[in-house]
């Protein structure tokens, strides 16, 4: 499962959509996209990543940088933004 079907998910449980169709309206997406999504052929764009963070509660900013880190093949480079995104959560938390 990609990051932007899991955040599609998180957006239907904390608006309580009942459908993909529902969440594609939402969104301003197809629901062909939504199956897409769920197919693995595409992914949120930064604009629609940020749409269905805010609608899930979730962090914009982590889910942009989960979402960019989707795109990188190199397991190194992954695990800097890991170490970022873990970073970003801290000082979140001591704020």
């Amino acid at each position: 499962m990609n990051y932007s079907e899991r955040l599609i998910d998180a957006m239907k449980e904390a608006q309580e959509l009942p459908s993909d169709y529902k969440a594609a309206q939402l969104l301003g997406i197809t629901r062909q996209m939504v199956s897409n999504i769920r197919a693995g052929r595409r992914n949120l764009s930064p604009e629609q990543t940020l749409k269905a963070a805010k609608l899930a509660g979730i962090d914009p900013g982590i889910a942009l940088l989960r979402r960019y880190q989707e795109t990188i093949d190199d397991l190194e480079t992954r695990h800097e933004i890991s170490k970022i995104e873990e970073e970003i959560q801290e000082l979140r938390t001591v704020s």
